[in-house]
């Protein structure tokens, strides 16, 4: 008899505790353009050089790359982050791409860390194939099927206007397939670009 009392109490225990579970929310992904432009694996290696002496090369190296699902009980958003290592004294770079939700829009956001300090150079989304920045931003992003920077032939890129507001810089480039290709920067109007790239996908 006790043995039946303690298995009544087990099941009832069970049963609350299934019924206190939160329900997972049905899984947002990340549309398949913004993978094709930002999905960045591990070891992926990148050589800047700056436009106006492209004997400088500085090479970038992705790390970290993480690709989930974040609150499957909340959102159940994808999440897909890496960076972009330079080694001392450089930059360097977080790109990191969520699922939007009931909103249907994916977004993007690119962090620089110089020296220490962590800013947000650029926040935007992509709708379904449709890239566009914040309203708040006012920055503007253009599409190009070709884009040659000093002699260079890029494919399918972004172009980012951004506000005179931003700290850092004035426009930023990215190619499907490569990511980050090029960078304007506000401090000595200096401009670095890819000049070659070894890519894991």
């Amino acid at each position: 008899m006790k043995a039946i009392k303690y298995f009544t109490l087990y099941i009832f225990s069970i049963s609350i505790f299934i019924s206190c579970k939160p329900k997972e929310q049905a899984k947002h992904s990340l549309h398949s353009s913004t993978k094709e432009y930002f999905s960045i694996k591990d070891q992926s290696k990148f050589y800047f050089t700056e436009i106006s002496d492209t004997n400088i090369t500085i090479q970038y190296t992705s790390k970290n790359y993480i690709n989930n699902q974040a609150n499957p009980d909340i959102e159940n958003s994808e999440i897909m982050v890496y960076e972009l290592d330079g080694g001392a004294g450089q930059p360097a770079f977080t790109v990191r791409s969520e699922s939007g939700g009931a909103e249907f829009k994916d977004r993007i956001a690119l962090l620089v860390n110089i020296d220490g300090t962590l800013s947000i150079a650029t926040v935007f989304f992509n709708q379904g194939g449709t890239f566009t920045s914040t309203f708040a931003s006012q920055d503007s992003i253009l599409f190009h099927d070709t884009y040659t920077i000093n002699g260079q032939l890029f494919n399918d890129v972004l172009q980012m206007k951004l506000h005179s507001s931003n700290l850092l810089y004035s426009e930023l480039f990215f190619a499907k397939h490569i990511g980050l290709i090029a960078r304007s920067e506000k401090k000595e109007s200096k401009f670095f670009y890819v000049k070659r790239y070894q890519v894991n996908r």
